[in-house]
């Protein structure tokens, strides 16, 4: 091999002249920069180490300060609690001191007040004793036998009934002679012949002494009481007080009870007694009472009270108000001469009530409940309680509604107590009475006139029909009696329509001119379109595919159903009902599926009251709705419909 050593030679020339090019004009210099970076490099470290010790320092300083903060923190609050510890204290010393100051002034003023009403009271009530002492002191001046007392004796003996003086005359017990002093025998002997005379027969009289008749004589039989004593005319005066307008002034009630006394009839009186013959199941029958009128109030010797129910030659069917425990047969009855009374006014807002308790507290209702295991009698008398309790707020010119739940209830309950007092049954063994009853009182219901005072009563009957049978005696009374009818079926409630109201069969004979004319404009032929979707939604569940006239009718119906349903005490304004109806009406809906309804009433307030705000304040104030105010609602209610439809849309697939 041969070796060209010219060539090896310039070759290794031209490495020695790259190696020191690269040296000259490029390994120094990065060697040189290289040496930049390291020195700047250690003086960013000294300068960070420089820092980080100057922050060590600074943090080491600020702990030091945040701890005195901490120290002088606590400090600070210490003395403020301090302080205001020290500042409620004397506050509270300063306030009770101040509370006992003025304790002691309201009990001191209380006191001389009630010293001062006390004496008034008493000042007044001696008045009265001394002006009823006086009438009673003119009319008996002691003497048990008076010529015009035997004159009146004689003949109010003469004008009783037959039975009672038959019963005076042949019952063991006869009659008693009660006076406040003991009778001479003269005077003893005058009542004898007297008696004698006035029953044709000699029944058997006994004389008693009672001090409580003051002064006076009273004779007593079986079915009579004739009294001339200052007792009687002492409870006939007291009676007619407690009638007096009540009253919390002593002047006031003074000058009342001052005018009653003055105005009381006393004398003597005549007094009818019945027997109870039989009693059961809350009904006594009663004899011996032929003056007392229908539905007058009569009370037992045990003190429990009854009314008149039914009257006939020889008896009375009483209906009791309280327990029958204590009323026997042979037990004596008294006629009042008033009728069931209940308590009106305001103060009964907020309360439930029986005819006896009250309790509760609801705030603008009342509430007249007659238990299913209370009287017969409280039952019957429920409804008529609640109707002059309504009656007193029509009467001031408010409006008041009343609900009774139920008639149905009600009517037997009157069957029941007509069975007992054995009159004669009728259809579904009801008494023939049982409409006049019903009408009675839901006549009541009215509204006044403008000189009446502009108030109004509005009744709302509920009654229960037999599977769905509007046909039957109680249903078909009060149809006829009311202005309509709202039919409930149970066949729509369980399919989930809540309200669950039948349209076919619920009826309003006013119709729409109770309306709001917003909303019978806009509703003008909802109902019949609704009645024509459920026959055709019937008849289509047997099968068979509707033309597209039906299939429209079938879409429509079924949002009109879907706008009726309505959540449980979620009441509408008028203008969200006419913003429905219109919306349903126009067809809006129709492009919804029926899950997006829901998404459209939810969010139908909203949208109405931003983009028709003055279609809505025209509604709600006025009850109507003007062509530009429908305008309005209609675009706002079609811009809404196309909005929740969009959001209703599947999603197209990507």
């Amino acid at each position: 091999m041969t070796i060209d050593w010219w060539t090896l030679g310039f070759q290794t020339a031209n490495v020695v002249i790259l190696v020191w090019l690269l040296q000259r004009f490029f390994w120094r210099p990065v060697a040189a920069m290289i040496e930049q970076r390291r020195s700047t490099t250690e003086k960013a470290l000294a300068d960070a180490k420089e820092a980080g010790d100057k922050a060590t320092a600074a943090l080491a300083d600020v702990a030091a300060t945040r701890a005195g903060f901490a120290k002088e923190h606590d400090g600070i609050l210490a003395d403020a609690h301090a302080e205001a510890e020290t500042a409620r204290k004397a506050t509270l010393d300063t306030a009770a001191k101040e509370a006992a100051a003025h304790t002691a002034a309201t009990k001191a003023a209380m006191a001389t007040e009630h010293d001062a009403a006390e004496a008034a009271w008493s000042e007044r009530a001696s008045q009265l004793a001394l002006q009823i002492a006086g009438r009673l002191a003119g009319r008996l001046q002691g003497a048990a036998v008076d010529t015009a007392f035997l004159d009146w004796l004689l003949s109010s003996i003469r004008a009783l009934p037959a039975p009672a003086r038959q019963a005076a005359s042949i019952e063991p017990g006869g009659i008693e002679a009660v006076s406040a002093g003991q009778l001479e025998p003269a005077e003893q002997d005058r009542y004898r012949s007297l008696i004698a005379e006035a029953f044709g027969a000699k029944p058997h009289l006994t004389f008693k002494t009672d001090p409580a008749l003051i002064a006076g004589i009273e004779l007593h039989g079986p079915h009579f009481a004739l009294s001339n004593s200052w007792r009687a005319d002492l409870g006939k005066i007291l009676k007619d007080i407690k009638r007096a307008p009540d009253s919390k002034a002593a002047d006031i009630w003074l000058a009342a009870a001052t005018r009653t006394v003055a105005a009381a009839t006393l004398g003597s009186r005549a007094e009818q007694i019945g027997r109870v013959e039989e009693v059961g199941d809350g009904v006594a029958l009663v004899s011996g009472l032929p003056g007392v009128r229908l539905d007058e109030l009569l009370r037992f010797a045990g003190g429990q009270f009854g009314f008149a129910q039914v009257l006939e030659r020889d008896r009375i069917g009483c209906v009791l108000l309280d327990d029958v425990d204590g009323v026997s047969a042979g037990a004596a009855v008294r006629g009042t001469g008033d009728v069931v009374r209940v308590p009106v006014g305001p103060g009964l807002l907020g309360r439930v009530i029986d005819a006896i308790e009250q309790y509760g507290n609801p705030e603008r209702c009342i509430v007249v409940a007659a238990e299913a295991a209370g009287s017969p009698g409280l039952q019957w008398s429920a409804p008529f309680a609640a109707m002059t309790m309504a009656e007193y707020f029509r009467d001031r010119g408010q409006h008041a509604l009343i609900v009774i739940d139920d008639l149905t209830k009600h009517a037997a309950t009157h069957r029941e107590i007509a069975l007992l007092t054995r009159q004669s049954p009728g259809r579904e063994a009801y008494p023939g009475d049982v409409f006049y009853v019903h009408a009675r009182l839901l006549e009541r219901a009215a509204k006044l006139s403008k000189e009446k005072g502009g108030g109004s009563l509005t009744a709302l009957p509920i009654a229960e029909t037999d599977a769905g049978n509007l046909s039957a005696y109680i249903p078909t009374n009060l149809i006829s009696i009311t202005d309509g009818q709202i039919v409930l079926d149970a066949k729509l409630f369980y399919q989930g329509q809540k309200p669950a109201v039948d349209v076919g069969t619920s009826v309003s004979r006013v119709g729409g001119k109770t309306q709001a004319v917003a909303l019978r404009d806009a509703a003008k032929t909802v109902r019949l379109e609704y009645a024509q979707f459920l026959e055709l939604e019937s008849f289509t569940r047997f099968g068979g595919m509707p033309d597209q006239r039906v299939q429209q009718q079938l879409t429509r119906g079924a949002r009109i159903r879907a706008i009726l349903d309505q959540p449980q005490h979620a009441p509408l304004r008028l203008a969200d009902e006419v913003a429905l109806v219109m919306a349903v009406q126009a067809g809006l809906l129709d492009a919804l599926p029926l899950p997006a309804i829901a998404a459209f009433r939810l969010g139908r307030r909203q949208a109405i009251d931003t983009g028709a705000a003055a279609s809505v304040h025209q509604m709600q104030a006025a009850g109507t709705l003007d062509a530009e105010g429908s305008a309005a609602l209609s675009k706002v209610l079609k811009t809404y419909a196309a909005a929740v439809a969009a959001a209703a849309a599947p999603a197209k697939p990507t």
